[in-house]
């Protein structure tokens, strides 16, 4: 009989956590849970697109073509500048100056692209030929990543010149914070005109 009670007592406390209420781990558990229960709205989703874009591009061309790519687009803007009045007067069939200067701007650029472009990919085999693939590849995935910081602070300064942070998608996404942060840290150096209409 004893060991009966016994059993039945033991029995008894083993059953008992299983029917008691939440204990205080578990209570803890779901206030964290409620605290930190978000979701995402449109502009999460572009913001982790671009990233992503940007991510997987680097990581496809390397740090060595990125770089090149970027210096491509500056050379190319800085030579269209440069050489445009030069060609300008050359071009034929155009008798308004300013649309010959047009046409000598698109066109200096478009070859200095060109040519710089397939400099930048004749560069980006080399690299890889000599073995150091893994590494351009690593150092094109960090240059993606801070491309796309630097895209969408300029995105949000634009955005901050619209009605676009009044509406819900905005006010509620989890980007929304370290977005404006990066902005805001850019707004003093633009023109204090422009500055003050910026508004978040």
């Amino acid at each position: 009989m004893a060991s009966s009670g016994f059993g039945s007592g033991r029995s008894g406390a083993m059953s008992r956590p299983w029917n008691c209420k939440p204990n205080s781990r578990q209570r803890a558990s779901a206030r964290f849970c409620s605290a930190h229960d978000f979701s995402m709205t449109s502009l999460d989703w572009i913001v982790l697109g671009i990233f992503g874009l940007s991510t997987f591009l680097g990581v496809m061309r390397g740090l060595t073509r990125e770089a090149l790519s970027l210096s491509a687009w500056l050379l190319a803007l800085v030579g269209a500048k440069l050489f445009a009045p030069l060609l300008a007067p050359l071009l034929p069939g155009l008798d308004s100056p300013s649309l010959r200067y047009a046409a000598a701007l698109v066109l200096v650029f478009v070859i200095i692209l060109i040519l710089t472009s397939l400099l930048a990919a004749l560069i980006g085999k080399l690299v890889t030929l000599a073995g150091l693939g893994f590494y351009d590849r690593f150092l094109g995935a960090l240059f993606g990543v801070l491309r796309a910081m630097v895209a969408l602070t300029g995105l949000t300064l634009v955005a901050g010149l619209t009605a676009l942070p009044k509406t819900q998608a905005w006010q509620q996404a989890v980007s929304r914070a370290p977005l404006e942060q990066l902005a805001s840290k850019l707004q003093p150096w633009l023109p204090a005109d422009l500055a003050t209409l910026i508004r978040f």
